[in-house]
């Protein structure tokens, strides 16, 4: 939240929060860049030439408040330039939840199942993937699928059973190995 141009502190003060809170928030934001600029090997180099400071996000928070609708848009800029952005950028686009990442697991522990323990990888994927695609409308053309499957399904799969048995059969019955094939 206070990464957010158009919220920084402001946010929490308007909802009532304690000063305590607030300055306690403030020091896990602290804390969260210094470990990012400490992880950062090319850190320094990145900032060779460029105005240093030594509190980047003591600086940003008190610049007063700037109104965006897209925090994305407004840090996007600034990244290479101020490693802040960066941070702020991976904080602002992660997702709020991983229902959906949960979802695709859990879906695909359905697929996998006793009975279907032989999939390949390709088709455990595929399968996971076309259903969660089922949900969203007009993603998957329905026709063409639901057609690819009549089609599928019309193969004369009997007919090149029956011949391959035949095959099987006419080859036991020349042979003297006294074994007998029943169709």
């Amino acid at each position: 939240m206070m990464l957010h141009p158009s919220y920084k502190l402001v946010y929490f003060s308007q909802h009532g929060w304690e000063q305590e809170w607030i300055t306690t928030a403030e020091n896990i934001l602290w804390r969260s860049y210094q470990q990012i600029a400490a992880d950062d090997l090319f850190a320094e180099l990145d900032s060779w030439g460029k105005s240093k400071t030594e509190d980047p996000v003591g600086d940003y928070l008190k610049v007063d408040i700037v109104p965006c609708e897209d925090p994305i848009a407004y840090w996007s800029p600034l990244v290479g330039h101020h490693l802040l952005a960066q941070m702020a950028l991976d904080f602002l686009s992660a997702p709020a939840a991983s229902v959906d990442v949960e979802r695709a697991f859990s879906r695909g522990g359905l697929t996998v199942s006793k009975r279907r323990h032989g999939l390949s990888d390709k088709s455990v994927r595929a399968a996971t993937i076309l259903g969660s695609w089922v949900s969203v409308e007009g993603l998957i053309p329905e026709e063409e699928l639901l057609e690819r499957f009549r089609n599928k399904s019309k193969r004369p799969r009997l007919a090149v059973a029956r011949e391959a048995s035949a095959a099987v059969i006419e080859l036991d019955s020349g042979s003297d190995s006294g074994v007998e094939t029943v169709e």
